[in-house]
């Protein structure tokens, strides 16, 4: 069975599991703050109680009551006094996640590097003699042989491997638009929104 190669291994362990999911979770987890900062916001600038955000009570609306002049139907100048809601005044911060991009990049190089060289010699070298006699004569028969033996060879092998791996997340987050309760919320302190004038002496 061939042995994967560096690449390979390499990206078959990469945890894309977490490299994807870790930035996902990230976000939800800042969107659940975003959302409490609102309830804390609303809670700390437009009630007067002290009672935690998870109670069922948060006190009375606090409202901002100041006082300026104006002219009656007569021409003369008079003092009147304005009631405010703070929520109507106030923008409330409301973010939400609009865009979240996921930038994973590896670089991933591997050489690998073999060479081998090999060389071989043969020779055969020894001797002999030998004698037969037919039958029209003597006879004489030799033979010469010779035998050596050469081997040369040799081997090398390298490896480098080398990994970068970079990561970028880019998160844009708008103001969002009013839930309907928190819409229709501002729109009864709206109405409540009282003027006065002291009652004309005679």
């Amino acid at each position: 069975m061939p042995i994967p190669s560096y690449v390979t291994r390499i990206l078959t362990s990469l945890p894309f599991g977490n490299i994807i999911g870790g930035p996902m979770k990230a976000a939800i987890e800042a969107q659940a703050l975003a959302a409490q900062a609102t309830v804390d916001f609303i809670q700390t600038v437009g009630f007067t109680g002290n009672q935690p955000s998870g109670a069922g009570t948060w006190g009375s609306v606090r409202t901002l009551s100041f006082s300026y002049s104006q002219q009656d139907i007569d021409g003369n100048a008079q003092t009147a006094t304005l009631t405010v809601p703070v929520l109507t005044v106030v923008p409330i911060p409301h973010l939400r996640i609009d865009d979240m991009m996921i930038d994973f990049t590896v670089k991933i190089t591997e050489e690998y590097k073999n060479s081998r060289d090999g060389s071989s010699e043969a020779k055969f070298d020894t001797s002999g003699g030998a004698a037969f006699k037919p039958w029209w004569g003597q006879a004489n028969a030799n033979f010469n042989a010779s035998l050596s033996v050469k081997h040369n060879s040799s081997h090398s092998t390298s490896s480098r491997f080398q990994t970068e791996a970079t990561m970028n997340v880019k998160v844009h987050a708008v103001q969002d638009s009013m839930p309907g309760g928190l819409q229709r919320m501002l729109t009864i302190l709206e109405n409540s929104i009282v003027g006065s004038t002291p009652a004309n002496t005679p």
